[in-house]
């Protein structure tokens, strides 16, 4: 009588534990995926606010590009007019009046006509 009440209660203690490791197994499951979920919407959140900090960033430096534009093309003015008002005793080809261009500089070398530019397919190449 004792061997059966044994194999019972031994069968029942292994079946108590399978099915807690069962049990634990597939909630573990749900626990890394739900930790996964929220890893994954913070991301998202940081990549939204990120993506908003560079547009608010970009669009502060296009105020203070066109802003410092206008500072030049004003200062490139009153000097012009700086220079007609004060009438200074300067010879004709010096007088400051006759920059009348207040264009920014350009960022390349002007071009003789005579020789290919940087673009032109014979530039750098020797004559043979």
């Amino acid at each position: 009588m004792d061997s059966p009440l044994i194999f019972l209660i031994s069968g029942w203690a292994i079946g108590v534990l399978m099915g807690g490791l069962a049990y634990r197994q597939l909630f573990s499951r749900r626990v890394n995926t739900r930790k996964r979920i929220q890893a994954l919407e913070r991301l998202q959140q940081d990549y939204l606010q990120n993506q908003d900090a560079v547009r608010e960033h970009y669009l502060r430096t296009g105020e203070l590009v066109a802003q410092l534009n206008q500072n030049a093309h004003e200062l490139c003015a009153h000097l012009k007019r700086g220079a007609d008002a004060l009438d200074l005793d300067l010879p004709r080809a010096e007088h400051p009046s006759r920059y009348t261009d207040c264009s920014a500089p350009k960022d390349y070398a002007p071009r003789n006509d005579r020789l290919p530019g940087t673009l032109s397919e014979s530039y750098g190449q020797a004559d043979a």
